[in-house]
């Protein structure tokens, strides 16, 4: 830090200055201890289930994108995500907008959609959804749709838990192209995001999709810690970014 910018944010001059890498990579870097055997699922605003990989593989209709130093993160990227979520959300405040006049609390009925998901069994009674309101990257003109409604199951609690899954399977189905595609199996699975660490009902779905237990990370902004590790590295209080990873990410909670 130069002296005059030192100045300037009332800091001490001289301090190590690094660039961090991408939100994505910086975001594994501080979610995943082990990256040989873990695959990482991330839902923020927008959503992505990735592995690590040594070398470049087939990458199919994923995504591989360089990591940070060495490697690459073979990943499905923004199928579903956060936005998913907030679009069910949107539904059911512009109807009560339309119908009763008034707007209710977003974070109040996100809580509340995943109280009534909670309710509707496994399975959601047999409705499903396609998810994908905004397309996917294979197909941008694919839209979404609630299939196998009745009259006992049109509710928010079942249109919800029935997203919920969709979501998980979305997720799942890139780790499962990622393995096909050479990258092979992984032994755990980490989350990490508000759009999971909120919703029980979606990690309880991921954990069905994806056949195990969901460990989150004992940090939130993930992506934050990722880039102070990646300044860790520069300034050499780690060797490499898997070391800091290694030592700072390792997952506390289920």
């Amino acid at each position: 830090l130069t002296d005059q910018m030192a100045e300037m944010l009332g800091a001490k001059a001289g301090i190590p200055v690094a660039v961090a890498s991408g939100d994505h990579q910086c975001s594994f870097a501080g979610t995943v201890a082990d990256y040989a055997n873990t695959v990482a699922v991330n839902v923020g605003t927008g959503g992505q289930a990735s592995v690590y990989v040594e070398n470049p593989v087939p990458r199919g209709w994923l995504e591989l994108r360089p990591y940070i130093q060495s490697g690459y993160l073979l990943a499905g990227v923004g199928v579903v995500g956060g936005r998913t979520f907030r679009t069910l959300r949107d539904f059911f405040n512009n109807a009560s907008r339309a119908l009763a006049g008034y707007e209710l609390d977003p974070d109040v009925l996100y809580d509340r959609l995943v109280e009534l998901a909670t309710e509707v069994p496994a399975g959601a009674e047999g409705v499903k959804v396609d998810p994908l309101f905004t397309g996917s990257r294979s197909n941008p003109l694919a839209k979404a749709a609630f299939r196998g409604l009745t009259p006992g199951t049109f509710t928010p609690g079942h249109m919800a838990r029935a997203l919920f899954e969709a979501m998980a399977f979305q997720l799942a189905e890139s780790y499962r192209e990622a393995a096909k595609l050479g990258a092979g199996e992984r032994a755990t699975l980490v989350g990490s995001g508000n759009g999971l660490r909120l919703n029980s009902v979606l990690r309880e779905s991921l954990e069905a999709e994806f056949g195990m237990p969901v460990h989150l990370g004992p940090h939130n902004e993930e992506a934050a810690v990722g880039a102070a590790l990646c300044a860790a590295v520069a300034d050499g209080s780690f060797g490499s970014i898997a070391e800091a990873s290694a030592q700072f990410a390792s997952v506390s909670e289920r």
